[in-house]
């Protein structure tokens, strides 16, 4: 039954999310739909009247979740059981309509449905964007052309584009993070997860690599890159403006990380992480062993807070920025046109808050734009935490982010930036091929479900290829930094690059030469504090490059 099949998917969702407010929502999409369907089946007008006032405030965040998970029956309740109007609006912050948000979610049955019971084809969000242009914007061609036989008037969004333009745009975006190397998988190849990776790995000459990284290095010095990162970092200062004056407590200095701020952003400026950097008085650190039976899974130790601001209490600086930062973009219009919010635009991380949204410029026609914002508390260096030598002389401080469930973790992404910005040509060059390698055996979270798909493998059902996480290249990246400054060695970027992945491998002490099980990895800064991560899939990595550096040599003496 049709009821029972959503309602396993809606518990299947509730038990996976680790976010408290979708869990909250998906709890509350389940009552809901009970008390419908229950209505629908036995009620009486009467008990209709009755429990429909109880459940609309529930409404709009149901109808919400119904359009972006594609569940028809829920949404025909919602719509004719509880008389939610059509072309409500659903997202205070985009400002769209069940229809934009299936739109853009690519589900392509509950478009059909809502545009049966008459939803707005032609409805704008708060940036013109239509239904049409979400679908086309997200890359859902299916939906984009099932909306395009229901209306032929292609209206232009804020930014000037029609739905027809950001299809295109969106093909040039997809473009940009074309792979070198050309793979065919057969059948076969496709239910072996060894297979579908060497195959990858080894259409991908080290030479090759090396070339490629150096041209997809985003510069953002000049032109329209630059653009981007100004644009957006000015529109973060105008929303936590508007914030910290609602809350004080987030009245810190915004401070740029990651791969945007240190050089190492590939293919296009799409991503960008920033910390709001937040210093108070009166603020005690407590560095302490970890119980053991915790030790090997969160590190030997842990970090407490003792503040006597409520606001750095529990989880409050964490979960307020949520609340605060929703309540403040309600009424709040990104300035620059060619920005702009699209869904599911505000979202809540394990640390902070999540912003999607949309560049549409002239070198970038079209950008889906990631911002991650983590309030941090600045805190001078603890002598229990270990200092290691790469550590920058200038840095006297570390950084605290507050986590869902109230404890406090340890953020050096600062710190590693600033490592990170000031690497010489030889040193980087390993890390930026690292991470073109990996990126090519993973898809973007946004792109189509063919490109998803190109990087499984098939038994019972779809898997990923395993492959070594962001967190274990970067910190073995790290320890092999450390270690050839040490040995002041500068050596062949393709070796440099196989010595990193093999610090994510264990080596047979008979056999230095023979990988045979992935490691754990540890953060370079602030290990202790944090549990290690597996290298896995490393060690097929260091065969397939040492098979490529002997094919190389093997042509160079031919």
């Amino acid at each position: 039954m049709l009821f029972d099949k959503e309602r396993s998917r809606l518990q299947d969702l509730e038990f996976r999310q680790k976010d408290t407010h979708e869990k909250l929502a998906t709890r509350e999409a389940l009552s809901v739909q009970e008390v419908l369907f229950q209505c629908y089946i036995h009620g009486r007008r009467e008990d209709i009247s009755r429990r429909l006032i109880a459940i609309r405030p529930l409404g709009r965040t149901s109808l919400l979740l119904a359009a972006r998970k594609g569940l028809l029956q829920l949404t025909y309740l919602l719509l004719r059981v509880g008389r939610l109007p059509v072309d409500a609006v659903l997202d205070d912050i985009c400002c769209t309509t069940a229809l934009h948000e299936a739109a853009s979610h690519g589900q392509e049955c509950c478009v059909e449905l809502l545009l049966c019971v008459g939803a707005d084809l032609l409805r704008c969000d708060a940036y013109g964007q239509t239904p049409h242009l979400l679908a086309s914007m997200f890359g859902y061609t299916s939906t984009y052309y099932l909306l395009m036989q229901h209306h032929l008037q292609d209206l232009p969004c804020r930014a000037g584009t029609t739905a027809a333009e950001v299809k295109n745009n969106f093909d040039t975006y997809l473009h940009m993070y074309e792979k070198c190397g050309h793979v065919s998988l057969s059948p076969i190849d496709r239910h072996d997860s060894e297979r579908v990776m060497r195959k990858i790995l080894k259409s991908i000459s080290l030479v090759q690599l090396q070339s490629e990284t150096q041209k997809l290095i985003v510069d953002f010095t000049r032109g329209e890159a630059l653009e981007v990162r100004e644009v957006v970092m000015t529109e973060l200062e105008a929303i936590m403006a508007k914030v910290s004056e609602a809350d004080p407590t987030y009245s810190g200095k915004l401070k740029m990380v990651g791969s945007s701020h240190d050089g190492s952003k590939l293919y296009a400026p799409d991503e960008f992480d920033v910390n709001i950097v937040i210093r108070k008085d009166n603020v005690r650190i407590n560095v302490s062993k970890r119980k053991e039976k915790d030790a090997h899974l969160k590190g030997t130790k842990e970090i407490s807070v003792d503040a006597d601001q409520p606001q750095l209490q529990g989880n409050k600086l964490m979960n307020n920025l949520y609340e605060e930062v929703q309540m403040c973009l309600t009424d709040h219009l990104l300035k620059d046109a060619r920005l702009s919010f699209v869904p599911p635009g505000l979202t809540s991380t394990q640390v902070g808050v999540a912003f999607t949204l949309a560049w549409q410029g002239k070198e970038y026609p079209l950008l889906l734009v990631g911002v991650d914002l983590v309030p941090v508390l600045e805190v001078p260096w603890q002598e229990e935490i270990a200092r290691p030598r790469l550590t920058p002389d200038s840095t006297k401080t570390i950084q605290l982010s507050n986590a869902a469930d109230g404890s406090w973790r340890c953020s050096f992404a600062e710190t590693e930036a600033e490592l990170l910005k000031q690497l010489k040509p030889v040193e980087r060059l390993p890390q930026l091929m690292g991470k073109f390698l990996l990126s090519s055996l993973k898809a973007e979270p946004w792109m189509p479900q063919h490109k998803k798909t190109f990087c499984t493998w098939f038994a019972a059902r779809d898997w990923n290829i395993v492959v070594p996480s962001g967190f274990c290249f970067k910190n073995a990246f790290l320890f092999w930094l450390q270690d050839s400054r040490t040995d002041q060695e500068e050596g062949n970027p393709g070796k440099n690059l196989v010595a990193v992945f093999k610090k994510m491998c264990a080596i047979t002490p008979a056999d230095p030469k023979e990988v045979f099980w992935s490691r754990k990895i540890y953060a370079y800064f602030g290990g202790e504090c944090e549990g290690p991560k597996p290298g896995n899939g490393a060690p097929l990595i260091v065969r397939c490059l040492e098979e490529n550096l002997n094919d190389s040599c093997l042509d160079a003496l031919s």
